[in-house]
């Protein structure tokens, strides 16, 4: 499924489709009980399914492992889309990407190679890692 799942009326997150996509319970009767359902985020309508057929739902963005990767390419999302949709070129501006959560510092190697006060911590899980502390940093581009 995709990362934000399906909403309440079993519309599938699909921003690139025109129209609504649908995940019937017709379409739910196919897929076998003890199958692993992925999902970002699951919804109630999701969570009923899975009850129902017996599935195995795993919600991705729960999962250390999941947010933590998701957290690098999050601001080079961000900094993709101030380049669309700015009417200047962003080369030689600063720029500020702020995260936060547990995943707006990260256990390993900051993103881009920037450092800042505090370049080593211990996250609430107990991880150490490298960077800035609550995940805000400034950034040349």
């Amino acid at each position: 499924m995709p990362v934000p799942g399906i909403d309440n009326e079993g519309r599938v997150y699909a921003p690139q489709v025109s129209g609504s996509l649908y995940f019937t319970w017709e379409m739910a009767l196919k897929v076998p009980p003890g199958t692993p359902v992925l999902v970002g985020v699951a919804k109630d309508y999701l969570k009923n399914l899975a009850a129902k057929r017996g599935w195995q739902l795993v919600e991705t963005l729960d999962m250390d492992e999941m947010a933590i990767l998701n957290s690098i390419p999050t601001p080079e999302g961000a900094i993709m889309m101030a380049m669309q949709e700015l009417p200047i070129t962003i080369h030689g501006s600063t720029a500020v990407v702020v995260g936060l959560g547990r995943t707006g510092v990260h256990p390993g190697p900051c993103p881009f190679g920037f450092r800042g006060p505090g370049n080593s911590y211990r996250s609430e899980s107990g991880r150490e890692g490298q960077g800035l502390r609550g995940g805000m940093g400034v950034l040349s581009l």
